[in-house]
């Protein structure tokens, strides 16, 4: 042990490591060398030998822990200095416990703080963060005498007694106690201790005591009884217990206390805005403001300013007047202090804060849930429908701002049609209304909760669940939901009322009732899917309360009922989830829609437009845009297919229909779909895009036609990338629900080509909004997007060829003028250079 610590200390430090090892490394080797023959002859030493190898480990990893402990006592004790002459008339009683090696212990006492650093180094951890457990003392005399020798202390000396269970590393300190003298004849016996402290006074009599137990330990024969360093720790322990004072165990400390405590911790934040401050190149201002000194510093993407924290008021106001007309990025900087109460600022910020009621807002509660549902209710629906079509405009002029951003000569040929002039890259039709405006909805999802006088209700909420707001109103104001799904809403609600389990508190977590579903398609067949939470529920009572669920909703609901699931959710999230199973309580557990003439099958969670007389105008305009051509042959791929609505409406006007969807169950959907209509020409892949797209590469067609209708965020890079790299594709039609988030793989379409982003790039050709959701903001966008042809690349270049030798024949011309008028000025200055002599000479005559 020694040896490892003298090759990571400096030569200095030798001596610490002589104190620490207490010379055990010779007697180490010998015991080494020692246990290597008896390993060969007796197994029972060997296992002895490593058992003493671990005390010593554990001895070890105390001793640099006790070392961190006694620092901090120290510098505890240095801020209670009394007068001079109290110290003094103390350092003649301290004196008395000085050791025989004393110069060690002063050596070892001046080198604690180099000493910290070095442990930090060789652990790499702090010392708080090491534990160690106490080794098991080995049955000898020597332990048994030693331990009669601390208990007879502790009795004589009233010490506190130290319980056997307690950690070495978190109590005792050797160093403390070697180095007692040191520090006692520089501070105050008595330790000033906050309130959960206890101490004692270190009287001359018990110094003396200490100074004759200490003395019988025999230090120097500690390296032969290792068991010896345990018990002097154990005694150190004591010692500092009795001087410095023992900790009040937790369950003693009251509320009040506890109270008091945090009122003088909650100080001020001294705070500096700093204002001025560029946008973005948050690295760049990070650089400079550590270079500053200031390293507690906040700045989100967007804002032009920033706040630093210092530790008190001075050094916040030198902070202003040094950055207070800094010009930084050629930008005045302006600084101002603004300090903020930390429990303030604490509750500013807090999760947990529930939004202030507005006094000034006089809606009622049902127009408060009509414009968190349904915000454009006020609006005319044709106002409504030309926002959404300035909605479209805006998301395709953004487009062509983006990429024509990325131009330059290589790339220009590629993105010609984002140079030319105009707002828009390609024609805006107007927008397409829906068929049915009011009761549209085919799928509603209700939360179970209470209204505003603590009444069991089946709605929605009164606002956004995360603003702390959990009350919950009925959906009988709402312009979108229907009819059915109304009745149903209700009808839940009474039988809840009649039933003896409360409904389900979000904040609390308790509770039974959560959540039910209700999907009313066309065809006038009812899907119920209701979710419980079964914590607080016998197994007997669920299947009381599924029994009872089964005779309400087929004989006392209003509702006739096709079929009825059951959701026993315990997590807790929020809504319906597919990591719990889902069960049949009445019925195939199945409804179906009609759409364009085909009859689909829905289960509980597939996916279906809620709109189907809008969603029909959608397909149809989607299958009009695809142009196919009946001479050719030709593939559709539908990707993101989900239950393959849009490739099984298109599948009679094409040779082939392949489906991609990366879920499982969906794909399980669309091939029954395709069974229950009769269709043989779809093939499905459950996978992703990016994986299956081989699948079009081998089969040999004159045309592929892709359409995407991906979920409202978007699809990865690697399915555009996939796209734009099938060079079969020239033609796709994108569906977006939320064209300012699919922004993204628009650009990524249309980019020129990169290392990233291969194959030659698409092009917007026309694009429409569509409007599945009334009254909301959400409108659906059809973009049409065809690949750039070669030759309109080489059109663009012999443009680009035309332009440049017209500007070589504008400045030949230019020359040849500017060389004329230079021979006329020198032909009119040789005329009247000839004029002159000649009367010059007439002169002369």
């Amino acid at each position: 042990m020694a040896y490892y610590y003298k090759n990571v200390m400096d030569d200095d430090d030798t001596v610490l490591a002589d104190i620490l090892s207490m010379k055990i490394s010779k007697e180490s080797k010998c015991k080494s060398r020692t246990t290597k023959n008896h390993q060969q002859n007796n197994s029972r030493l060997f296992q002895n030998e490593i058992k003493q190898q671990q005390q010593q480990q554990q001895l070890q990893a105390s001793f640099y822990q006790l070392h961190y402990l006694h620092q901090q006592q120290l510098k505890t004790m240095m801020k209670h200095n009394k007068d001079s002459n109290t110290n003094n008339n103390r350092r003649s009683t301290v004196n008395s416990l000085q050791l025989s090696p004393s110069s060690s212990g002063s050596s070892l006492h001046s080198k604690s703080s180099s000493l910290g650093r070095k442990i930090k180094r060789v652990f790499g951890v702090k010392y708080s963060e090491r534990e160690s457990r106490e080794p098991v003392m080995p049955d000898s005399p020597n332990s048994s005498i030693s331990s009669r020798k601390t208990k007879h202390l502790r009795s004589s000396f009233a010490l506190p007694p130290s319980p056997a269970s307690s950690t070495i590393s978190s109590k005792v300190s050797f160093n403390s106690v070697v180095t007692l003298h040191e520090t006692f004849s520089a501070n105050e016996y008595d330790r000033k201790c906050d309130d959960n402290v206890t101490s004692q006074k270190l009287t001359p009599e018990i110094a003396l005591k200490i100074k004759e137990e200490l003395n019988s330990f025999k230090l120097n024969d500690m390296h032969v009884h290792p068991q010896n360093w345990i018990i002097m720790l154990k005694f150190a322990q004591s010692i500092i217990d009795t001087v410095f004072g023992k900790k009040r165990p937790l369950e003693e400390i009251t509320e009040e206390e506890n109270v008091q405590k945090k009122q003088k911790t909650e100080n001020v934040l001294h705070r500096v805005k700093v204002s001025n401050l560029p946008r973005v190149d948050y690295a760049n201002m990070k650089k400079f403001l550590r270079a500053e000194g200031y390293t507690r510093f906040k700045k989100a993407p967007k804002w032009d300013y920033c706040f630093i924290t210092l530790d008190n008021e001075q050094e916040a106001l030198e902070c202003v007047k040094k950055l207070n007309g800094y010009t930084y990025k050629k930008k005045e900087l302006k600084a101002e202090y603004d300090p903020t109460a930390e429990v303030e600022y604490r509750e500013r910020f807090s999760k947990n804060k529930k939004p202030q009621a507005d006094p000034n807002d006089t809606r009622t509660s049902a127009e408060k849930l009509a414009d968190q549902v349904t915000p454009l209710w006020r609006m005319d629906y044709e106002q409504q429908l030309v926002k959404k079509n300035r909605q479209g405009l805006k998301a395709l002029t953004a487009l062509k701002k983006k990429v024509s951003g990325l131009s330059n000569d290589k790339t220009k040929s590629q993105i010609g049609w984002a140079l030319e002039p105009g707002m828009l890259p390609c024609e805006m039709l107007p927008t397409i209304g829906s068929p049915e405006i009011n009761n549209y909805r085919t799928k509603c999802e209700f939360t179970i909760g209470t209204n505003l006088d603590g009444e069991p209700t089946v709605g929605f909420l009164l606002g956004l669940y995360r603003d702390g707001i959990i009350a919950v109103l009925e959906p009988d104001e709402c312009l979108n939901v229907s009819d059915t799904a109304k009745q149903i809403a209700k009808s839940m609600s009474d039988y809840i009322k009649a039933s003896d389990l409360p409904v389900y508190d979000r904040v609390e977590k308790k509770g039974c009732w959560r959540t039910i579903m209700a999907k009313t398609p066309s065809t006038g067949e009812v899907m119920i899917l209701v979710q419980l939470s079964s914590a607080d529920l016998s197994p007997e009572r669920l299947d009381q309360e599924k029994a009872n669920l089964i005779e309400f909703w087929e004989k006392k609901s209003p509702v006739s009922v096709t079929t009825l699931l059951l959701q026993v959710w315990n997590g807790s999230s929020n809504g319906f989830t597919d990591k719990a199973p889902v069960e049949t309580l009445v019925g195939s557990g199945y409804v179906h829609e009609e759409l364009l003439g085909l009859r689909f099958r829905l289960s509980a969670s597939a996916f279906f437009q809620v709109n189907t007389a809008a969603t029909e105008i959608l397909y149809s305009k989607c299958a009009e845009w695809c142009n196919i051509d009946s001479s050719k042959k030709t593939t559709l791929l539908d990707l993101c297919c989900g239950t393959g609505t849009i490739g099984l409406t298109m599948a009679k006007s094409v040779d082939k229909v392949i489906g991609i969807e990366m879920v499982p169950e969906a794909i399980e959907d669309a091939k029954i779909n395709a069974a229950l209509n009769g269709v043989n020409n779809v093939t499905y892949y459950a996978s992703k895009v990016e994986n299956a797209m081989h699948h079009v590469r081998n089969e040999r067609n004159q045309e592929v036609i892709a359409v995407l209708d991906p979920p409202r965020n978007g699809v990865h890079s690697s399915v555009i990338n996939a796209v734009r790299e099938n060079t079969q594709i020239d033609r796709l039609i994108y569906i977006s629900c939320d064209a300012k988030q699919a922004l993204d793989n628009f650009v990524s379409l249309c980019r020129p080509q990169s290392n990233k982003y291969r194959g030659v790039p698409f092009k917007p050709s026309r694009a429409v909004s569509i409007d599945l959701f009334p009254h909301t903001e959400h409108c659906e966008l059809l973009v049409e997007f065809v690949r750039v042809k070669e030759d309109e690349e080489e059109k663009v270049d012999k443009k680009e060829d035309e332009e440049k030798e017209v500007e070589r024949k504008e400045d030949e011309e230019k020359e040849v003028e500017q060389k004329e008028e230079i021979r006329v000025e020198e032909q009119t200055i040789i005329e009247k250079q000839v004029e002159l002599e000649v009367k010059e000479v007439e002169e002369s005559k």
